[in-house]
Order: structure tokens, then sequence, then C-alpha cells
């Protein structure tokens, strides 16, 4: 991540724990291991990753689960710091698979906000919409069980590590899943270019979000020319990522644990 996209108070994720950002400079982050720790640690941004939302972060912070009439999908509701006097602060967050829509209504100061965000939001994305319109909201940042990481598989060359069946890891054409003419060739995959950047920066590429659905974009006749061409199949642990349609993007930079699934696993 870059310091342009952080502040102070922001929740972050630092070697796979959410930490809160005490300090703040263009190359490193200072934060508390615990709530109320005298000591300051820090680390550099580019080992610092946002932390994505999920329904049971939103209820572990006080927001409570709706199904709405309008849009016939789950919103998560949670009035704001003087919800006790007035009814006048609100924030919804509805998390759909098409994306992520974060809606701020401050009635008292008629002030009403939708800001939508990719469909993995961030919980910074939420703490600087409720910023924005003036509502403060504690978040409960040393909650146990909180993660940011995930699985994902591709095909990937043994000892080539820039070569993708469809792309180079440079994003630039590969054109292997035409040349070995394979049974996904006609398979539309979203191409690793600019327009696939994380908010760090980093290029993100194309995976499958578990074993099953990159198995079945291929057939049992593609996993002999796949193997006997040195392609593999990888299993990524991952912290930087987002979902895309039927693929998982994710960073390289953001990978935890690297597996090859053994052949007969296929």
């Amino acid at each position: 991540m870059k310091a342009k996209d952080l502040q102070v108070g922001d929740i972050v994720m630092i070697d796979n724990h959410p930490r809160k950002i005490e300090q703040l400079t263009k190359r490193k982050v200072g934060y508390h291991l615990k709530p109320n720790e005298p000591r300051m640690h820090y680390e550099r941004l580019h080992h610092v990753s946002p932390v994505i939302i999920t329904a049971d972060f939103l209820q572990q912070n006080g927001f409570m689960k709706h199904f709405s009439r309008e849009t016939f999908h789950d919103e998560y509701v949670r009035l704001g710091k003087d919800r006790e006097r007035f009814n006048d602060e609100i924030v919804t967050v509805c998390l759909w698979d098409i994306g992520t829509l974060i809606k701020v209504n401050h009635q008292f100061k008629g002030y009403v906000k939708n800001i939508h965000t990719p469909m993995c939001p961030y919980i910074h994305q939420l703490q600087r919409a409720c910023a924005i319109g003036e509502i403060e909201i504690e978040i409960d940042w040393n909650i146990e069980g909180i993660s940011n990481t995930r699985k994902v598989y591709r095909f990937e060359h043994a000892t080539n590590k820039d070569l993708g069946l469809w792309y180079m890891r440079d994003g630039s054409d590969s054109g292997y899943i035409h040349k070995l003419n394979l049974s996904s060739k006609e398979m539309p995959m979203g191409r690793d270019d600019s327009h696939y950047v994380a908010l760090s920066g980093n290029r993100y590429h194309c995976s499958a979000p578990d074993r099953e659905t990159l198995l079945h974009w291929f057939s049992n006749d593609d996993y002999p020319i796949l193997r006997d061409n040195d392609f593999v199949l990888i299993e990524y642990v991952v912290s930087e990522f987002k979902e895309d349609g039927p693929q998982t993007l994710f960073t390289r930079e953001g990978v935890l644990s690297r597996k090859q699934i053994p052949y007969n696993e296929w």
C-alpha cells in the first residue's frame, strides 16, 4: 500500500493480523500489538495490506443484518455514535455479488452519500466514508479470527515463472492457451493490464477461487497436455486479492505460501 492511500486511525493487515495505524510516514506505519500498549511497532508499507470487510466483521462491530425489500438483498445497518439519543446517523453496507455499496446518511447535518467500491471493500474505505459524513463509529480491530487470506489456484509453468497460459507475468499475451489447443482457449479471461491493479499499485494476476472451478475450466484431455508441457497446478495462499466474476485476482506481492498439487490429484 502507499502512504497517500492511508491515514492515522486506519485498520490494515500487518503480518496477517489487523492493526490500527498510530503513526504514518512515506515508508512506514507505526502500530500497537494490543490496545493501549505503550510500545510502538513499525512496519514498511510494502508489507501492509488492506483488510477486507466481511459479514462477520460487520456483525461483530454492531451492524445489524437487514433484508432490504427495495434491493432484495441483505444489508448491514448501524446507527452512529448518537444512536441512543437521535436517529440521525445511519451507515449501511451492502455486500453484493456485483459490487459493494456503502451508504452514509447524516440526517441532522443533511448529508447523504452513496459510495460504490469493488466487490471486496476494505475496512479503511468504510472508515473514510464515515469520516466524510462526519459519523463516528468505533471499530474493534482486535477481534479474534479476522483473516484477510484465501486460497487460489492456477496452472503455471514449472520452470518459467513468467509464463502463464493466457498472459505473461508482465501482462502481455503468452498465447500458450491457443498453442496447446486446450479446451478453455475461447474462455474470456480478464487481462492482467493496468485495469487490474490493486490499491497498493501491485499488478493483479488471474486464478480460480477453488480447485473445482479451475479443473472445470479444463477437460480430462487437457491434463496430459499440460503435464507434458511442464505446466503444474499451484495452490497459493494470498493476502491481496479481489473477486472478479468467475475468477479471483491476486498479486504476487500478496503471496504468503505456494504449494504444488501432485498430478494424481488433478
